[in-house]
């Protein structure tokens, strides 16, 4: 199976760096809960910190923050499991925010030691996912899973504050990636049971 992978928020740790960088920057303490629509700097009730925010983030990026964040709980585990019987293939936004994210981005997957068949920057994840065959794909945005989930490409939805009010058929809400794994077990089942019952 071909399977699509986001980076941000579902292998890698984005949030807690950008919350703890404005704590440390700017002495502003907000909670990931609060963190309730993508763009964090859009949230009406964080408006008054919009400006920070955005330092925050762009002061990151200068950093070269992306090199360093923490790999989600369990990912690198499951992902190199997968990756033994299926192609990993990781679609992300990133290109479009800061130039040296492709140079930073495979950094960070060497560093972890995090397999992958290939890494594509498309902000349009669903155009990438269909281009690429993906028929499964695993996202944390809402937008970008609704994308991909109207062409027909199920998804397995990372639950954050900020993807709070999604629904469609072909998604499917998970906690981690011990649920991710234990769908994807469910899928192989189904696809053996079908093998069986045609030879």
């Amino acid at each position: 199976m071909i399977i699509g992978v986001d980076i941000d928020e579902v292998v890698a740790d984005f949030s807690n760096m950008v919350l703890g960088e404005l704590r440390q920057r700017h002495g502003v303490d907000l909670q990931r809960e609060q963190w309730t629509m993508w763009n964090i700097e859009e949230v009406e009730d964080l408006l008054p910190y919009r400006a920070m925010i955005i330092d925050t983030i762009a002061n990151a990026y200068a950093k070269q923050r992306m090199k360093t964040l923490a790999v989600i709980p369990s990912a690198q585990d499951t992902i190199r499991e997968l990756a033994e019987r299926h192609e990993m293939k990781f679609i992300t936004a990133r290109g479009n925010f800061f130039p040296e994210a492709r140079a930073h981005t495979l950094h960070w997957f060497e560093k972890n030691r995090i397999p992958f068949q290939s890494i594509h920057f498309e902000h349009e994840k669903h155009v990438a996912a269909k281009e690429l065959g993906v028929e499964l794909f695993i996202e944390d945005n809402a937008g970008n899973a609704l994308a991909l989930a109207a062409i027909g490409v199920p998804v397995l939805l990372m639950d954050a504050p900020w993807n709070q009010n999604v629904a469609h058929p072909l998604i499917t809400r998970v906690q981690d990636w011990h649920e991710i794994k234990e769908h994807i077990g469910r899928m192989e089942q189904q696809e053996a049971e079908q093998q069986d019952r045609i030879f």
